[in-house]
């Protein structure tokens, strides 16, 4: 039985299944040394992808910085209205000129403005 911290792997035959040594950035899948070494190693196209340390909410990965390894999105571009992958994009990338904003200041303004709208609907919704 594994526990909080056991990141187990996605693609072992094995049951129980093996814990994950690497999880693949691209694949969103968690490998363990055996399965890692017969699979995702040796054989294309899977040979170039990153891999990182196992990670137990695959989801992140979509947050994590594809050119920048280790960092995190953090950076909201108000200019082109998307993710800046990265502080590293801001200071060297194409959003150097852009104005931007913190990640986390841009998610509390979309959720008031979602919690208005859904506010102002219900009250229309009531109306009716």
């Amino acid at each position: 039985m594994s526990s909080a911290e056991n990141i187990l792997c996605q693609f072992c035959d094995q049951d129980p299944a093996q814990d994950a040594v690497k999880t693949c950035v691209t694949c969103k899948v968690s490998y363990c040394d055996e399965c890692l070494k017969a699979i995702h190693l040796n054989k294309k196209p899977f040979t170039g992808l990153r891999l990182i340390e196992p990670i137990p909410d695959l989801h992140i990965l979509g947050l994590l910085c594809l050119e920048h390894e280790d960092e995190k999105v953090n950076t909201y571009c108000v200019t082109d209205d998307q993710l800046i992958i990265c502080a590293l994009y801001k200071l060297v990338g194409r959003h150097r000129d852009h104005q931007v904003a913190a990640l986390s200041k841009r998610y509390d303004k979309l959720k008031q403005n979602l919690e208005s709208n859904l506010t102002n609907l219900i009250k229309r919704n009531m109306e009716l």
